[in-house]
């Protein structure tokens, strides 16, 4: 559930639901286990209807929470649609300040220029070393050539 919250930050304000959510899935999956190492049917060939509702009663506990979570593709685009609707009404303020996110943009893109990051390296190492008696070529002259 911890990669859920960082995908979608707006569920951390319900844990209860996301604990509920998370309950019925294991339990499903639990359930989908035993039957796939025991199988559908006991050894008189009679189906362990017992099992089988059980998962069938946790998979549905599992789909209505992901459709009331907006884990589901069509109660997604709902949310998506509503919150879009909200902000463009003033309901909904976002929470994502564009400015601050630009200039960590910026400054990413800035570290990461390896053009730039080899500049620097090549200017910190004139400045740490500077070495008067090593004759620096000008742009005309090619040093490989005899």
């Amino acid at each position: 559930m911890a990669g859920l919250v960082e995908q979608r930050p707006d569920l951390a304000a319900h844990p209860e639901a996301l604990a509920s959510w998370g309950d019925a899935e294991a339990r499903a999956a639990l359930l989908r286990s035993r039957l796939d190492e025991h199988g559908m049917f006991n050894d008189s060939g009679e189906a362990r209807e017992n099992l089988l509702r059980q998962l069938d009663r946790f998979e549905r506990r599992a789909a209505d929470a992901r459709q009331r979570l907006g884990l589901d593709p069509r109660s997604e685009a709902e949310l998506a649609l509503l919150r879009a609707r909200a902000m463009r009404e003033g309901q909904l303020v976002p929470s994502v300040d564009l400015g601050q996110l630009a200039k960590a943009g910026r400054a990413a893109l800035d570290d990461s220029d390896p053009v730039r990051a080899a500049l620097a390296r090549v200017r910190a190492e004139a400045e740490s070393n500077p070495d008067p008696d090593h004759e620096r070529p000008s742009p005309d002259t090619d040093e490989r050539q005899p």
